[in-house]
């Protein structure tokens, strides 16, 4: 918070304030004078026409007026001091019996008051021309029209001319001393307005900012305000309770995170125990094909052994059976190294990855086993980018689940003396939820047995489901394939119909480098 953009922005706003308020109420007072002005000029007039009554003659019936010299002097004196511009006496037949100033200009002004009082017999007042006021342009003339009287008859009509100029001349230089005023009050008013405001608002404000910029977690932290009572107190009291809740929600939240760790961590080991506890299932099938698969070649190791020890033989002879052994020795370790590396357990370990390379490695595992023994494998791996960011045993352990179940489903099918299964890699090019790039390995898993129907379809995915017999399985191999291709960011998911084999959609984000 910046205290002193604060304090400008008062001060600014207030004396802003004070100063349209003073000048609105100095154009009030300007106009009201003004009114009260030409409302004297006007009161002016007809006093004036009341002495030019007075100092009249005329016969009974007000057909003969006349004003003696004296009386003539008189109102010539009494005209000069009201500063009039014009004065004009008629009778009643137009003809003029006391005349003295200039009408330049107002002819038609002049005669149309004078004409109007004369019919009307009552007092006419208008304003005319322009000339420049106080603050903006005001009318310059007063024409006043007032009918004169002799023995309650009127005679004849007076008008008269006066220049208000004089008066805005007046009334501006009175200005000059109320914008004076205006100034000066202003300065005394944002003095002592500033002086309040940082008292009241200021200085609350600075020492919760100060308070605030010297908060720590650690320190038992309070607003204090001087008076309680102010805005600033209940301000200070709500922003405590807001502190003291923060606080006991910060409390509780830790306690939260510690007890969702904790779970988490449980979680995370339930489930490593059942990716565990199915690879183990799987080893322990793998392991009786495997065994099968072994003693063939001990067998012949055997035969030619038994053959070496014969003294008949060549000694090329020997050396051809000893080579025919170490081959069928090192297939044997080929055999027993794969199942140990799939069995082999550890931590999770997220590294970029060859999927292609793990699929011809599950392939080499699986061919040997007796259930493939009539299952045709075709690999084909048409993306040429095949790195992703994962565990490879644990993908290893997908990719042998997916397949051992396709060979139960075609050991289950019409096909099962003719049996294909077929790998397939593509890359896929989409969009995120950010609008961005985003490339995707799509793995399909398809074979020709006996497929699943719908109503099983929604559910193969599912802890503890299966559709194999009684002992057969344990429920959670697609189970766990689904954890793992999730937690490393994928999808899985199956296409299939009753009678027509099934293929499983296996998505993984790609690392392009």
């Amino acid at each position: 918070m910046n205290i002193n953009n604060l304090k400008t922005n008062v001060v600014v706003n207030i004396a802003f304030i004070l100063l349209i308020s003073m000048i609105l109420i100095d154009i009030v007072s300007i106009n009201i004078s003004q009114k009260e002005y030409i409302r004297s000029e006007i009161s002016k007039g007809h006093l004036f026409s009341s002495v030019i009554e007075q100092n009249i003659q005329c016969d009974s019936g007000g057909n003969t007026i006349s004003i003696n010299l004296d009386n003539r002097d008189k109102i010539n004196e009494i005209f000069k001091k009201t500063g009039y511009l014009y004065l004009n006496f008629i009778d009643n037949n137009g003809q003029s019996i006391f005349l003295n100033g200039d009408k330049s200009g107002l002819n038609e002004e002049i005669s149309d008051c004078m004409n109007e009082t004369s019919i009307t017999g009552k007092n006419k007042e208008k304003l005319f021309g322009s000339t420049w006021g106080v603050f903006w342009r005001q009318k310059r003339n007063l024409v006043l029209a007032t009918p004169i009287h002799c023995d309650k008859k009127t005679i004849g009509t007076v008008c008269l001319v006066a220049d208000l100029n004089d008066i805005y001349s007046s009334l501006r230089k009175s200005q000059k001393i109320i914008l004076i005023y205006i100034l000066i009050n202003t300065f005394i008013f944002t003095t002592f307005g500033l002086y309040r405001i940082y008292n009241i608002a200021i200085r609350p404000i600075n020492n919760l900012v100060k308070r605030t910029e010297e908060y720590t977690d650690e320190d038992g932290f309070n607003f204090i305000i001087e008076d309680g009572q102010n805005e600033f107190g209940q301000l200070s009291k709500s922003l405590n309770m807001m502190l003291n809740r923060i606080s006991d929600d910060k409390n509780r939240l830790q306690s939260s995170l510690i007890s969702l760790e904790k779970a988490n961590n449980e979680i995370k080991k339930a489930q490593n125990d059942i990716i565990r506890g199915e690879k183990l299932a799987t080893i322990g099938r793998l392991s009786a094909g495997i065994a099968h698969e072994i003693g063939n070649p001990i067998g012949i190791v055997l035969g030619y052994l038994e053959l070496i020890k014969q003294k008949t033989i060549s000694d090329d002879e020997k050396n051809d059976y000893i080579n025919r052994s170490v081959y069928e020795i090192n297939r044997i370790n080929t055999i027993i190294k794969q199942l140990l590396d799939f069995s082999r357990s550890g931590a999770e370990i997220l590294k970029n990855v060859s999927v292609h390379d793990i699929i011809n490695d599950v392939v080499n595992i699986l061919k040997v086993q007796p259930v493939m023994k009539n299952i045709k494998f075709e690999s084909i791996l048409l993306s040429e980018t095949d790195i992703v960011k994962a565990d490879q045993e644990q993908l290893k352990q997908v990719f042998i689940n997916l397949v051992i179940n396709a060979a139960d489903a075609i050991s289950l099918g019409e096909n099962k003396l003719n049996g294909k299964i077929i790998i397939k890699s593509e890359a896929i090019h989409t969009l995120d939820i950010y609008n961005e790039k985003q490339s995707i390995l799509r793995l399909k898993f398809s074979d020709n047995g006996h497929g699943i129907n719908d109503s099983e379809l929604k559910n193969i995915f599912d802890p503890f489901y299966t559709t194999k017999e009684p002992g057969k399985g344990t429920g959670l191999g697609l189970s766990v394939c689904f954890m793992i291709i999730d937690q490393a960011g994928g999808t899985i998911k199956a296409d299939s119909a009753d009678g027509k084999g099934t293929t499983i959609i296996v998505d993984l984000p790609m690392k392009i480098a």
